[in-house]
């Protein structure tokens, strides 16, 4: 008879708009919960969680295999499975349940999740009965992944999680630590006709450090339109706390120059031009500090809720 536990813990990685409602469901069960809305930050959470250093606990680890990082999209949920699957059987993490969670899932869905290390595939979302289901199998210890798997698929399985690995360890490496407001204004220039500080319109060719720099942040998204739709994120989460941040962002990334932009506010009498002036230069600032807000949040391992 295995040993029950008084509070389960389960992470979950999911992209997608059910992730509450999963939440919600394993809650209900009595599952501490963790919580990662990319696979990067899950991959972050999962590698504290199950750090070597720390004994075994009885865990599950929940990935949404359809899912795919934001501005990578050849990192899915199935290579993160395979990676963290890789490291268990090294133990360089220790062990838990990975869980495959997807909408509908077919039974060709199925044989890619266990192949690469689920332990099963569970449907999106949750009833009743597989939460029940998951409760009672973290009550028991989690078993090494591929353990009884023939010479010949071992090495196989092998194989694709070593590219798994790499392609994870590449997605890490283009992450931006910390954003400075040079950074933001670099990008800014990079994406709209944001004014060069200190140079004028015919001297604001970037120097080749600057293109350099600017196309490494470049891929801290994964490609330039996910860099603009991050801005574009910002100009809607801002409406309510910085309007005139907001609007000026959105007006320069729709291809507006700055005395434009100046000559819009004032002319309608909504700002004064200093006012306006003003805002413009703090947009690197501003934006370099949400970001740092945000990465803050994305690779905080104490994300529980």
């Amino acid at each position: 008879m295995s040993q029950r536990i008084s509070q389960p813990s389960a992470l979950l990685i999911s992209t997608g708009s059910a992730l509450s409602r999963q939440r919600r469901r394993l809650a209900a069960y009595g599952f501490k919960i963790h919580v990662a809305c990319s696979l990067l930050t899950g991959y972050t959470q999962a590698r504290w969680l199950l750090r070597a250093t720390e004994p075994d606990q009885h865990m599950l680890v929940l990935v949404d295999v359809h899912a795919t990082e934001p501005g990578f999209p050849e990192l899915s949920g199935v290579l993160l499975v395979a990676a963290l699957a890789r490291q268990m059987r090294l133990r360089e993490i220790n062990l838990a349940w990975l869980i495959g969670v997807a909408a509908a899932p077919t039974p060709e869905q199925e044989d890619e999740a266990l192949a690469v290390g689920c332990q099963r595939l569970e449907a999106m979302p949750l009833s009743d009965d597989a939460a029940f289901s998951l409760w009672s199998l973290a009550a028991q210890p989690a078993p090494i992944p591929h353990l009884a798997a023939p010479p010949q698929v071992i090495q196989m399985i092998q194989s694709c999680q070593s590219i798994a690995q790499r392609m994870l360890e590449s997605a890490l490496a283009t992450q931006i630590a910390i954003w400075t407001p040079e950074d933001a204004a670099l990008l800014l220039r990079w994406l709209t006709p944001y004014p060069s500080p200190g140079r004028s319109k015919q001297h604001a060719l970037m120097t080749s450090e600057e293109i350099a720099r600017v196309e490494r942040l470049i891929r801290s998204f994964g490609s330039q339109q996910a860099a603009r739709q991050r801005l574009e994120a910002i100009v809607e989460q801002w409406q309510t706390r910085f309007p005139l941040h907001s609007e000026i962002l959105r007006r320069f990334l729709h291809g507006w120059e700055r005395r434009e932009i100046v000559q819009h506010f004032v002319e309608r009498r909504l700002y004064e031009d200093s006012r306006v002036y003003a805002c413009i230069n703090e947009l690197p600032e501003r934006i370099s500090a949400h970001l740092n807000r945000q990465q803050l949040l994305r690779l905080d391992p104490f994300n529980t809720e």
